[in-house]
């Protein structure tokens, strides 16, 4: 079990230890609630009822220290809810959306009336800060449309998290294993609130000027080398003799260029640099640097969420050839993922 070793963070006047609510108990979802409960906070989490009885006996995690190095800790969840009502009833400071895009569009396109519905969720729990993670600009039109004003907070995935062991005797117990190597950004008017608690769980974070606009360039440009990388079979050498990385920097520009004329924020300069050549290098850089099996964590992390990538990358089009902008590399991508799933 992990020990609270840092000043908790408390809110109000007495202070009071922060509530917060991680809906979605996946890895990304538990290294939060993790860090979270170090800091102090009252940490619970809502999920399917197929997962609560899971989630009440206490879910592993392992911190990654070096190529070898995993460090055991538990996440014991304040509370465990699979109810809107029973986690309205509750009450909380900050309810942090854990979903994939496509899970989140998927789960507040049900009824409001659902047991277990999303869009009730946020919409109903008033005060409460919502920190929302899912790249796209087309999932930040949803939160728009629920006129949350400033109770919402975006954030950026800046960590690496799965579902450990990938390869034999990486850790002795099934659990997420979790690396953060920069600072996930936050923006919004409350965006402190959410920085200070991964700050004080020992999970580096910082203020962004605008966090949805560079994950949606983030996006644009991870995307299409995930793409290209499944169609070279999740392995870098194919993926670099198969003139796939050229591929997959062309569809980049695409993306971008797409991209800043949605959002009407231009991309950050250094993007610019990411072409074929670099695509290379990283690749090998990634294999030797990393501490963790990096190609089995990418196919692993991309399969689960492929839905996610597919979507992308059609949003990428739509609106590139309702704009008028070229979308043929991009096209060949979503064609070519396509094809490598039958």
């Amino acid at each position: 079990m992990f020990g609270r070793k840092k000043e908790p963070v408390r809110f109000g006047n007495p202070p009071r230890a922060p509530k917060v609510l991680v809906v979605g108990a996946g890895a990304v979802g538990q290294t939060y609630a993790l860090a979270m409960q170090k800091a102090g906070a009252e940490v619970s989490l809502f999920v399917k009822e197929k997962y609560r009885a899971e989630c009440e006996a206490g879910l592993p995690l392992y911190r990654i220290a070096g190529k070898r190095g995993r460090r055991p800790e538990t996440l014991q969840a304040d509370h465990v809810f699979a109810s809107t009502d029973e986690a309205l009833a509750h009450g909380f400071d900050q309810i942090w959306v854990c979903l994939s895009s496509t899970a989140f569009l998927s789960a507040i396109e049900a009824p409001k009336t659902d047991e277990n519905s999303i869009s009730r969720l946020i919409q109903d729990s008033y005060p409460a800060t919502i920190v929302s993670f899912q790249p796209g600009h087309h999932v930040a039109e949803r939160y728009e449309g629920m006129g949350l004003g400033d109770r919402l907070v975006c954030g950026g995935i800046a960590l690496i998290s799965y579902q450990a062991p990938l390869v034999e005797s990486e850790v002795p117990v099934p659990g997420v294993a979790y690396w953060s190597p920069t600072p996930s950004p936050f923006s919004g008017p409350r965006a402190d609130e959410a920085i200070a608690l991964l700050k004080a769980g020992d999970l580096p974070a910082t203020k962004s000027d605008n966090a949805n606009a560079a994950g949606a360039y983030g996006s644009a440009t991870l995307m299409p080398v995930i793409a290209a990388l499944e169609m070279s079979d999740w392995d870098f050498a194919t993926l670099r003799s198969s003139g796939n990385t050229k591929l997959a920097a062309k569809a980049a520009v695409e993306a971008r260029e797409i991209t800043a004329s949605v959002t009407g924020f231009p991309a950050p300069a250094g993007l610019g640099l990411v072409s074929s050549p670099v695509l290379k290098l990283a690749t090998f850089g990634a294999k030797m640097g990393m501490p963790l099996p990096i190609e089995p964590y990418l196919k692993y992390h991309f399969l689960k969420v492929g839905d996610q990538t597919v979507a992308l990358l059609d949003r990428y089009i739509l609106d590139g050839e309702a704009r008028g902008f070229e979308t043929s590399a991009l096209r060949t991508l979503l064609n070519g993922v396509h094809a490598a799933r039958g």
